[in-house]
């Protein structure tokens, strides 16, 4: 028993000192010539303005509010602000997504669609919040208790616009109060 742990080590052994030999040589330290290049380099590049990334919504929902109106339809309030610093949100577009009590999508009533769709053409300046301004009455979605508000679409005022892409999700859930 002895002699076969022995062994054992042994081969062990001599395969990390195989493998020590045959590894890859360090990287190579640049010459002192090298790094006084490399700050020059750096130098010359301009610091640049930190920009989004492509497709990077603008864009965050802060709050929601639904609430029931008197035909017991409900109501929902967002509050939608412009993370932009430049440009000026003038249309948006957003899904809402129904829930009842028990967390399943239900579909409305009216016409067994399975989300509303709502716009919005009120301008959200950079950085400014729009607060409660917009309402949006989800009708045929009455049996709904809980609902979850995305933004699907920005236009801005000079002609740009974004659309969310696949796994983008600028959403909020909120229950009715």
């Amino acid at each position: 028993m002895l002699g076969i742990l022995v062994l054992i080590i042994l081969i062990f052994g001599s395969i990390g000192i195989h493998n020590k030999k045959h590894a890859d040589p360090p990287a190579a330290q640049p010459t002192a010539a090298e790094q006084q290049q490399q700050p020059k380099q750096e130098q010359k590049e301009a610091p640049k303005k930190a920009q989004p990334a492509p497709n990077t919504p603008q864009i965050a929902l802060d709050g929601i509010q639904i609430k029931k109106n008197s035909w017991g339809e409900p109501q929902l309030h967002l509050d939608i602000r412009n993370t932009d610093a430049e440009k000026t949100i003038d249309k948006y577009r957003i899904v809402v997504y129904a829930f009842d009590s028990n967390g399943l999508l239900i579909k409305s009533s009216i016409n067994e669609a399975t989300c509303y769709h709502g716009s919005g053409e009120s301008p959200i300046a950079p950085g400014e919040t729009l607060k409660n301004t917009r309402t949006w009455t989800l009708h045929g979605f009455d049996n709904g208790q809980k609902f979850r508000a995305k933004v699907i679409y920005l236009h801005y005022t000079d002609n740009t616009e974004w659309k969310a892409a696949s796994g983008q999700d600028i959403s909020l859930t909120g229950t009715i109060s």
